[in-house]
């Protein structure tokens, strides 16, 4: 975490009486200066200026005073000349400089425009495809020991965005169940469940947050993975497992939450669709960018606490039979 700076700090939050400034005013309009939204805004409009020029475009003598002001802006010149991750950079060492609460005032719209930039950027990078993938054999197996509510948690090594995630586990879903197992569990007819029964019907029984939202996928296009772990409460929760699979159900298409916030509702993580859904579990949490979040790692964790058992375990493409040491291993992020 960032350290305070204490003089820093009295100079951004006092106040000017000789020029009626009010405190925190620097620091508001450095903010807003640096502001990630009007460097994007910017950014486009100069993009089309340039690429006007490059088409042809001519000032006539009245419009060259306005290519003047535009050429010879400090903003032009430093917005072609800085690329986007050195925007970034200084606006972190800024804030890194004053304090963790000062950094709470980038907003969240900032947080989540970078985050989604950044991430359908990353997300589309991939070397190869994933050890369990295509494996009917192992799609079979895996189904006959899934139970509605399980939880899964899943690494990607051969994509860009798992070397950005905190931990040893990069994506975390829940297992919904058949229409067999719905039925079994008188959840079939629910309100909640029932818009969805020609997805099910198709075969897509888990629900997690992707880029694109919270959706219903198939267990064959989840398995483009190396590795994943299947977790499952102890069977004095199984009376709890209904009400955990409608809260899953009810964050189907909220968008993705690209400032992974806890605290909101309206937009989740893939993590935060299993701490939504099992509200009667105290899921740890860290604070980052001045806001509490919870990763897939923070979801095993609970395994050392007894509330959530290991049911099995695939590494490199394959089950382990005795997965204990491994599992030590992943939970300290050793491997």
């Amino acid at each position: 975490m960032f350290q305070e700076h204490s003089h820093l700090r009295h100079i951004v939050n006092m106040k000017d009486n000789e020029y009626g400034l009010d405190s925190r005013e620097l620091l508001i309009a450095s903010n807003e200066y640096t502001s990630i939204v009007n460097y994007l805004r910017m950014k486009k409009a100069i993009n089309f200026y340039n690429n006007s020029l490059n088409k042809g475009l001519e000032f006539d003598e009245q419009m060259l005073y306005l290519q003047a002001l535009i050429e010879k802006s400090p903003s032009y010149r430093a917005l072609i000349d800085k690329n986007f991750f050195q925007i970034i950079k200084q606006k972190l060492s800024f804030y890194g400089r004053v304090s963790i609460d000062e950094f709470g005032l980038l907003t969240n719209n900032s947080v989540n425009l970078v985050s989604e930039v950044f991430g359908n950027s990353v997300g589309l990078v991939a070397t190869r495809t994933g050890h369990m993938y295509n494996n009917p054999e192992l799609h079979k197996e895996i189904t006959s020991t899934l139970r509605a509510g399980d939880i899964l948690l899943e690494k990607t090594p051969f994509r860009l965005t798992d070397k950005f995630i905190p931990g040893y586990w990069g994506h975390a879903a829940i297992w919904v169940g058949t229409k067999a197992e719905l039925q079994a569990l008188g959840l079939w007819e629910n309100q909640v469940i029932i818009p969805y029964h020609q997805e099910i019907e198709k075969g897509n029984f888990i629900i997690e947050a992707v880029r694109s939202g919270v959706v219903l996928s198939s267990l064959e296009h989840f398995l483009n993975i190396d590795d994943m772990a299947v977790l499952r409460e102890k069977e004095e929760q199984m009376p709890l497992r209904k009400n955990i699979i409608l809260r899953a159900f009810a964050q189907l298409g909220k968008k993705y939450d690209f400032n992974f916030d806890v605290e909101t509702t309206d937009k989740i993580v893939c993590s935060e669709l299993v701490y939504t859904s099992y509200t009667h579990i105290k899921w740890p949490t860290s604070k980052a960018l001045g806001r509490y979040t919870v990763s897939p790692d923070h979801i095993a964790q609970k395994t050392q606490t007894q509330e959530l058992q290991l049911v099995s375990l695939f590494y490199g493409g394959k089950e382990v039979k005795q997965p204990q040491e491994l599992w030590a291993k992943m939970l300290k992020d050793e491997l």
